[in-house]
């Protein structure tokens, strides 16, 4: 459907089927058509949206390469912060920053405590307040069986956020 709307060539045409590309799960053919539109012809909303599938497509193929085993490339790619606004530069972060957690889970929970802690290593540089990132080196603590530094770990984030219900959860795995 999107393809015979974009055949229109107009700027409203190409938006629709960007949208609907977006829509059924496919970023990149959402840059790819809006692409088409003339930077002078694009609105606000049309540059907001390519901006949001640009990152939607990189991500995915981050994901993409962690998928294939191919984490450390996955946890390496960046995105060019230089076209983003504040907000968005904030979001692409936190989407960078679960792709290194999530990295760094599956090689703890298949007992490589050492390569994940390299993994997870520059991101917790990065943000040493972020509290899923903190949570994620306790689980590397707690699968290396320190259960006194996992709860540690957790203690802190719950200091800095009573409420935070993972912190809880961790706080409680380690006393157990």
């Amino acid at each position: 459907m999107d393809e015979s709307v974009a055949n229109r060539s107009t700027p409203e045409a190409l938006f629709a089927a960007a949208i609907f590309a977006n829509e059924q799960g496919r970023p990149a053919d959402s840059v790819r058509l809006l692409e088409r539109v003339p930077a002078n012809a694009r609105n606000a909303d049309m540059n907001r949206f390519l901006a949001s599938a640009r990152i939607q497509s990189e991500v995915r193929g981050a994901a993409a390469l962690a998928a294939q085993g191919r984490r450390q490339e996955a946890v390496t790619q960046t995105i060019d912060p230089n076209r983003l606004t504040p907000d968005q530069r904030q979001v692409a972060q936190g989407l960078q920053s679960g792709l290194v957690i999530r990295a760094a889970d599956q090689l703890n929970q298949r007992g490589d405590q050492a390569t994940a802690f390299e993994v997870l290593a520059p991101t917790l540089r990065a943000d040493p307040q972020n509290p899923a990132t903190n949570l994620a080196l306790g689980r590397l603590y707690q699968g290396a069986r320190d259960h006194e530094q996992a709860g540690r770990i957790a203690e802190a984030v719950l200091s800095r956020n009573p409420r935070d219900t993972d912190a809880r959860q961790a706080a409680m795995d380690a006393a157990i």
